[in-house]
């Protein structure tokens, strides 16, 4: 006070305007510098579009020049060694650029898994001249030559995942997750066009090319189902309109009339014991899944909220895919087995339709949840109400596997429409991440879900039914490639735990290295040829195909 006393007149209405003259330079200084970040963040984001656009365009060259150099080997045709030599001076150009967009930009700016991955393709990418001279001289096998050619593309790719793993931008992230899950599919589509070429060609599989040709459409349809889910209403509405071809529909005619053959039962695997097992599996699964859920990254008090529901709706899944296990058994055992089991896992399911229904009352009561996933929540509850029904005609043998399955895989495809609707809510990177993350993985548990349905089925009756093998190939890729989906995007803590967990040594030489092991003894059949198709014809529609997918790609 004596300071203050002391001092005159014109210094203290000088020291009244110094506080606010100092708020002012500081909130004037925090607004500069914000709006700098801003400008180095769309820097940033610029930066990172271009280099994915770039490596798009140099994968989508490569996916040409493999197709022609497949081509090149089993044809003397000069037209054929002309369109060869044309496109790899197409793709040198693609890589030429990409090169130069490198050396443009500061690469030490950016983490060191990008850094290393850049660089390490640059490198592979060094190679191709010494590929291309085997190739000229037909001293490489097509095998050899498809997977050279697409193990350039997948790091290419892979270094479009880590890009979108770099922006803060959340629209950015989800739309480069998007973009990379297509340019996966697409990638997969190119290497199945080379395949069936060849298959097509000689008209039969060689030996594993027909487990090959399956995997990769279940590939392509996963990495696609990802897309969808990320995608805008934009990019929606392009690959719908494009997908509208005939030439897909003409694809999928060849796919079927390739895939129809043959194949022998006689594995003599106990159906209890592949049920036990894989079921264990699954229950390990359930595990790794509640943790992930436990630690989601959630700050937004809404989305947590709905968590609480699609909490529910995953407990639900668990329940149905226990039930359908059973279910299957029970059918294809002609009620002779499975019973009390069945019983069992019907308690379980309508336990959770209660948990269900009662989250959802809260949510209509308070109306937290958007119209959008109350709607899809109230249809599932109209669906469940059929469920009565359907349990009674597999008590008393009135309905076949087939359409059991049927009932529950559609209720639980809505159950995980409902759960994406609610994870695409996110309001930040971490949220987004970890939905990601736990959305694929309970994709890839409910393939492994139907897997065991299938086996249970299989296995009771020694033999596979028509087109039930080829259904358990895909299964068995689409968990792979949603596990995938599920690391990229998963914490170093969840990571390390999930690793933990099924490299437990009790549970991977019992569980896991089991199911694997039946899973072998299952697949293990004879594969006939006899398609009937000319590969030009093939060559054509994929073509189209292609066409209709780089329209999505450029868009």
């Amino acid at each position: 006070m004596n300071f203050l006393n002391n001092i005159g007149i014109k210094s203290k209405l000088l020291l009244l305007l110094a506080f606010p003259l100092i708020g002012m330079i500081y909130l004037s200084s925090s607004k500069t510098y914000d709006a700098y970040k801003n400008f180095e963040n769309m820097e940033h984001i610029d930066v990172i579009v271009n280099l994915s656009s770039k490596i798009s365009s140099l994968v989508h060259e490569i996916q040409k020049e493999r197709k022609h150099a497949s081509t090149y080997l089993s044809n003397n045709d000069s037209k054929v060694k002309s369109n060869i030599s044309k496109q790899i001076k197409t793709t040198d150009k693609k890589v030429e650029d990409l090169n130069q967009f490198v050396k443009s930009i500061k690469l030490e700016h950016y983490s060191n898994r990008l850094k290393d991955g850049i660089n390490n393709v640059i490198s592979k990418l060094s190679a191709l001249s010494k590929i291309r001279q085997t190739i000229k001289n037909k001293e490489i096998s097509s095998t050899k030559l498809i997977q050279y050619y697409s193990s350039v593309n997948t790091e290419l790719l892979n270094n479009i995942v880590l890009i979108a793993k770099l922006t803060n931008d959340l629209k950015v992230s989800q739309e480069l997750t998007a973009y990379s899950s297509f340019l996966f599919s697409k990638e997969q589509s190119g290497i199945e066009s080379v395949l069936a070429f060849n298959a097509l060609s000689r008209d039969s599989f060689s030996a594993g090319m027909r487990a090959r040709f399956n995997n990769l459409i279940a590939e392509q349809n996963s990495y696609m189902n990802n897309f969808l889910q990320y995608a805008s209403s934009d990019m929606k509405k392009i690959y719908e309109k494009s997908f509208q071809n005939p030439s897909i529909k003409e694809i999928s005619r060849i796919r079927k009339v390739m895939l129809e053959s043959n194949s022998i039962g006689g594995f003599n695997i106990d159906a209890a014991h592949w049920f036990n097992t894989i079921s264990k599996k699954i229950d390990i699964l359930k595990e790794i899944e509640d943790e992930i859920a436990y630690n989601l990254r959630i700050e937004d008090i809404k989305l947590f909220e709905r968590m609480e529901v699609a909490a529910r709706l995953s407990g639900l899944i668990h329940g149905s895919q226990l039930e359908i296990a059973a279910s299957e058994g029970y059918l294809s055992s002609k009620g002779l087995k499975f019973k009390d089991e069945l019983t069992k896992k019907r308690y379980g399911t309508d336990y959770r339709i209660k948990e269900l229904k009662e989250a959802l009352a809260i949510q209509e009561k308070n109306a937290q949840l958007d119209k959008t996933i109350l709607s899809a929540m109230q249809e599932i509850v109209s669906d469940l109400n059929t469920l009565k029904n359907m349990r009674k005609s597999v008590d008393e043998l009135k309905i076949t596997n087939i359409q059991a399955t049927q009932y529950f895989t559609k209720i639980n495809k809505k159950l995980l429409h409902t759960f994406s609707l609610i994870s695409n809510t996110a309001t930040n990177m971490n949220e987004s991440k970890d939905l990601t993350a736990l959305y694929s993985f309970l994709m890839a548990k409910e393939k492994a879900g139907i897997e065991r349905s299938i086996g249970a089925n299989a296995f009771t009756q020694n033999k596979f039914i028509p087109g039930q093998k080829e259904r358990l190939v895909k299964l068995i890729t689409e968990q792979d490639n949603y596990l995938t989906i599920f690391k990229r995007n998963s914490t170093p803590e969840i990571l390390e735990f999930y690793n933990d967990t099924i490299n437990d040594k009790k549970v991977k030489t019992q569980i896991f290295d089991e199911v694997e092991n039946l899973r072998d003894i299952a697949l293990k059949s004879n594969e006939i040829g006899g398609f009937g198709i000319s590969s030009q014809h093939w060559n054509a529609q994929v073509l189209i195909k292609t066409q209709q997918l780089k329209i999505i790609d450029d868009y």
